[in-house]
């Protein structure tokens, strides 16, 4: 099976709401802001993250002989995994810049290629444009629910193996 962790993913991904977090605070004002909807997905994250972990741990424990004789369904399962990242895109790609579509890492608007994590919202609040911040949040999270739901899936299909 593929190396991911889910869970680990969710950690990082909390760490940057609490930096947009103190961002919005010291651009926009206290309480501006809300990113609960993106914190809730993130603890889903965790939560199928750690469901992901245990049936991971299940599966390989059943042995290299019996995950051999599992080849197909472990192909489909590495499928999954590695597909997972699509899921933190979307459609309509960043503000600005419709050609990249990733939620959660992008090459900065203003910085060049200097990295920004959840660039949607991080450069809406560095911008000021509290209406964008709060419609790239419900796209930030809806991404993140997808992972969530991509994460419950495969710890399903581990399960059964």
């Amino acid at each position: 099976v593929l190396p991911w962790s889910f869970a680990d993913a969710a950690t990082t991904y909390r760490n940057y709401v609490a930096e947009i977090d103190s961002l919005a605070t010291r651009s926009l004002g206290g309480g501006q802001l809300d990113l609960s909807a993106v914190r809730a997905a993130v603890d889903d994250l965790a939560d199928a993250g750690r469901a992901f972990d245990t049936a991971l741990q299940r599966a390989v424990g059943l042995g290299s002989r019996v995950l051999r004789d599992k080849r197909q369904a472990l192909e489909v399962i590495n499928r999954d995994i590695y597909q997972s990242e699509r899921d933190l895109g979307a459609d309509a790609g960043l503000p600005r810049r419709a050609w990249y579509k990733h939620t959660v890492y992008a090459p900065g608007y203003y910085t060049g290629y200097g990295v920004k994590t959840m660039p949607g919202i991080r450069e809406a609040v560095e911008q000021k444009n509290l209406d964008e911040a709060r419609a790239q949040g419900a796209i930030v999270a809806a991404a993140i629910r997808r992972s969530a739901e991509r994460a419950r899936r495969i710890a399903q299909q581990l399960e059964v193996l």
